[in-house]
């Protein structure tokens, strides 16, 4: 009908924040920012954490949320800035105290997310007990352009790895690693009162999922719902494994990297203890035998030949497989300096 206004297909979740962390991002912010506005199911609430920008990140980001355009998407927005930078992982901590609805999205500053995001994470939270809800993610240069591989394969996540996620035990698969990339994710409110104040041995998605591990499900979504940005910036990020990266791995000093993983998981079996965070007999048998795994695996011989029979009784006796990348570990384990 001539003169009439367009149907706005869009709609808003009362439940939904987005939890939005910067750090001298004005080269993309706009760009992610009008992605989020951009959302078949719009948030209801936006909050910024600046950890400290020095270029025009906080300029471009106040002029995209103008508080007439927020307003008529009935957006609330929060913009948090400070001087001295806390650190990615504290930095995502403020911004989700800040957070005030029961799902929250994670969201770095150079992504984009396809416009279904939302909606896609927020359908797959509707069972009660689903926790994390996570996805694929195309992965794009800093122009934008897609690189060979998805975020899921650059990672190389198994079959098996994604069917012990999604299993009642998988706490146990992700003793072995991390699968869950925070800006693919959307994880409920309550995991974060769970998990706060953050542990500084960990890196803040995987301890958001290893605290959802223990007390629900969590879900990954095959598709690609956010375009992954690799810019050779990133505070954190992901590339393939190929040869020449792995001898780089293989550099990394052994003792340094083990005893990280020793306090890291130290540490989540203090918060246990105090009560903080709720844990079954049968995790809490899995998480003592990770640990004892990986104190041991801190105590092998400088040396490379004096080591290897260290790491053979491990491999022979299954622990690379149980609580490691297998064979990717005791290969970085028996050649790294």
């Amino acid at each position: 009908m001539t003169g009439s206004s367009p149907v706005n297909p869009r709609r808003t979740a009362t439940d939904i924040s987005v939890a939005l962390c910067t750090f001298n991002g004005a080269e993309f912010i706009e760009q992610q920012l009008e992605s989020i506005l951009a959302q078949t199911l719009l948030p209801t609430e936006i909050v910024l954490s600046d950890d400290g920008s020095t270029d025009q990140t906080l300029v471009i980001a106040r002029r995209v949320l103008a508080a007439n355009r927020m307003a008529d998407l009935g957006i609330s927005v929060t913009v948090e800035s400070r001087r001295a930078a806390l650190g990615v992982s504290a930095n995502f901590e403020s911004a989700l105290a800040r957070c005030t609805r029961d799902f929250i999205a994670l969201c770095d500053q150079d992504d984009v997310w396809h416009p279904d995001k939302l909606a896609r994470l927020r359908d797959a939270c509707d069972a009660p007990d689903v926790l994390i809800v996570h996805s694929d993610a195309r992965m794009v240069d800093g122009l934008g352009e897609p690189l060979p591989h998805s975020l899921f394969a650059s990672l190389r996540v198994t079959r098996a790895e994604f069917q012990g996620e999604a299993r009642a035990s998988a706490f146990t698969t992700l003793m072995r690693r991390n699968l869950v990339t925070g800006a693919t994710a959307m994880v409920r409110r309550s995991v974060f009162e769970c998990a706060r104040p953050f542990s500084g041995e960990w890196v803040h998605d995987y301890w958001l999922t290893i605290v959802a591990s223990l007390q629900g499900r969590i879900v990954a979504l095959h598709e690609p719902l956010i375009d992954y940005r690799q810019h050779g910036g990133n505070q954190i990020g992901a590339s393939r494994v190929t040869l020449s990266s792995a001898r780089v791995l293989i550099k990394h000093p052994l003792r340094a990297r083990h005893e990280s993983a020793v306090a890291r998981f130290s540490e989540l079996v203090r918060r246990i203890d105090e009560g903080r965070i709720p844990i079954s007999e049968a995790n809490r048998k899995v998480l003592a035998k990770k640990l004892a795994f990986e104190k041991r695996r801190a105590a092998f011989p400088v040396g490379r030949k004096a080591r290897l029979p260290h790491t053979l009784r491990e491999l022979v006796r299954g622990q690379y497989h149980r609580y490691g990348r297998g064979m990717i570990d005791f290969v970085r384990d028996t050649w790294s300096s």
